[in-house]
């Protein structure tokens, strides 16, 4: 076997056992410890309720851009669109 064989055998290898080990992870510390934002996440969460004004403000901004994603996902959703290019597409 070459080395590259190798190497794209341990990958594939390392790829199946993933799962596994989140799994295992999750039975050993708890689903809640993967998704608990820290310390970090924390004190950012507790900025920003100090700003409400800030946050509000951001609100119609965020979800302009969700509708704007959410009009090319249908975009390209239909039959015969490969993108979201109208040079690429007509």
């Amino acid at each position: 076997m070459s080395t590259d064989t190798d190497t794209i055998g341990s990958a594939a290898a390392d790829a199946v056992l993933a799962p596994l080990d989140m799994l295992l992870t999750d039975a050993a510390f708890g689903a809640l410890r993967r998704v608990n934002p820290g310390g970090f996440g924390l004190r950012l969460a507790a900025a920003l309720a100090t700003q409400p004004g800030l946050v509000a403000g951001r609100g119609p901004q965020l979800l302009g851009e969700l509708g704007r994603i959410a009009v090319a996902t249908l975009r390209l959703s239909r039959p015969g669109r490969t993108t979201g290019s109208p040079t690429r597409d007509g």
